[in-house]
């Protein structure tokens, strides 16, 4: 296994992935906005379906707490948060 994925709480979710893809970051970002779009043009719900995500990449390091992770990919998520449209309303 090379990733784990747990749910922290409401509907916050986390992930730890090995990853040696470079590009990890942007190409995980596209790739699930790009299913939520798809949804979203698909669905015939009145709503969008709206994610933030926070990629953090780091070196694998046991010194380093998992705590001190989560926040860097939290502040990331909170400021991706800040560019969502204004309503989810179609």
């Amino acid at each position: 296994c090379n990733s784990i994925l747990a749910r922290i709480g409401g509907d916050e979710f986390a992930a730890f992935v090995l990853s040696d893809d470079t590009e990890f970051q942007e190409n995980t970002m596209q790739t699930i906005k790009e299913h939520a779009n798809a949804f979203n043009t698909a669905s015939d719900q009145p709503y969008y379906i709206e994610l933030s995500l926070g990629i953090y990449k780091c070196l694998c390091n046991p010194d380093v707490p998992v705590t001190a992770l989560l926040k860097k990919a939290d502040a990331l998520l909170y400021a991706q948060k800040l560019h969502r449209r204004e309503s989810i309303k179609k």
